[in-house]
């Protein structure tokens, strides 16, 4: 009697695990939470892992860990669901009460919006800028991505002292401002030339 009262005050005072947290994991092809906790019985213990959705009142074992370990990967869990968590430490002499619970979800990543790509080439003697939103977007041959697809982008060209803005080719014409519109590659030219000084 002695002997077992003191193994379970052993479980009480030393095995009672600490959940400290439930990370997050979200991956292309899987949904995973982690379950941590502390391990107070110098690895005498195995722990019992319990679980519940949001939404359920109660708590199911969904594994068993053995001695000195001190997380618990859970693979089965759907994105978007937050599911709680808690553990208990137990050898065969008893068990240890609960730890608090710790609650975590995961999130599906989104796919990946398509940008509009810019390509802008630059041709003739002289040499200058590419300017949109007042943002120098390159001053040699470059590309761009914007989001979202679909957007108007207005191209100004500068040239650069001793040159002049010749006019644009390919998505654009003239020598004004160029706006272009795409969901997908689009290009343009801008021709600088030198100004020749007598």
């Amino acid at each position: 009697m002695s002997a077992s009262w003191s193994c379970r005050r052993f479980l009480t005072l030393f095995a009672w695990p600490l959940l400290v947290a439930v990370a997050a994991v979200s991956e292309a092809d899987a949904a995973q939470l982690t379950a941590s906790w502390i391990d107070n019985s110098s690895a005498q213990a195995a722990f019992e892992v319990d679980r519940r959705a949001e939404n359920e009142f109660d708590f199911s074992k969904i594994a068993d860990v053995p001695a000195g370990s001190q997380t618990y990967v859970d693979s089965s869990v759907i994105d978007g669901v937050t599911y709680c968590y808690r553990v208990r430490a137990y050898t065969n002499y008893g068990v240890s009460p609960y730890s608090d619970q710790a609650c975590g979800m995961t999130v599906a990543p989104t796919a990946p919006q398509p940008g509009f790509t810019l390509w802008i080439t630059k041709a003739g003697s002289g040499s200058g800028g590419i300017v949109s939103s007042g943002t120098m977007l390159c001053d040699a041959t470059c590309t761009a991505t914007f989001f979202p697809p679909g957007g108007a982008i207005t191209l100004t060209a500068v040239p650069a002292p001793g040159s002049r803005f010749v006019g644009w080719s390919g998505g654009c014409s003239g020598t004004g401002s160029c706006t272009v519109v795409g969901n997908i590659t689009v290009a343009v030219t801008a021709t600088f030339n030198s100004v020749w000084k007598p």
